[in-house]
């Protein structure tokens, strides 16, 4: 059965007699997005079904210790992410404009291979600090399903703000901004 014809048939709302598939590492949309089940459409139990790779408050001493006390926004992304790449210029802007003191921005990337994202790492001028997620263990840590995904966390390592993919009508610029203001203003 086609694409065209589920779409068809759900809208029509047909039951389809469908097996369902097994499951593969990653399975992408058109815009490099993971499918599935996000956090936020969990219900509580299966959340708390998947044990310690979900956490709602940070490890003693932040997963950063090296950043403790300063704000401090964990973007996640890889090399052969769409919208990722596409929102690399704006990172560039929070990092130019907030960079610095008491913030910092710092990119865990999600790609396989360390030479791919070394490569492009330097070739994308990529300044501010970056890491390797290789295992994913940064990436169930947060609970990030879908990428970019941009995490703001407080002087104290706790999450502030999650922003999932990148917005065409508002960079992260202006997505994260308020929350970062107060963030940044709120005394350690």
């Amino acid at each position: 059965m086609s694409l065209a014809d589920l779409a068809r048939a759900a809208r029509s709302k047909k039951q389809i007699d469908t097996k369902p598939a097994a499951k593969s590492s990653k399975i992408l949309d058109d815009d490099n997005m993971p499918r599935g089940v996000y956090d936020a459409d969990s219900p509580p139990a299966k959340l708390a079904a998947l044990g310690p790779q979900v956490q709602s408050s940070p490890p003693p001493g932040g997963p950063f210790p090296e950043y403790r006390g300063k704000v401090v926004l964990l973007d996640f992304w890889a090399s052969w992410c769409g919208p990722c790449r596409n929102a690399l210029p704006n990172l560039k802007r929070l990092q130019a404009v907030y960079g610095g003191g008491d913030f910092v921005v710092v990119s865990i990337s999600e790609d396989d291979e360390e030479s791919d994202w070394r490569a492009f790492v330097a070739s994308h001028n990529m300044t501010w600090p970056q890491r390797l997620d290789a295992d994913s263990s940064l990436q169930h840590q947060f609970g990030v399903n879908a990428l970019p995904t941009y995490i703001l966390l407080g002087r104290d390592g706790a999450v502030v703000q999650k922003f999932v993919g990148e917005e065409m009508a508002e960079s992260i610029v202006e997505r994260i901004g308020p929350d970062l203001k107060k963030t940044l203003a709120a005394k350690p």
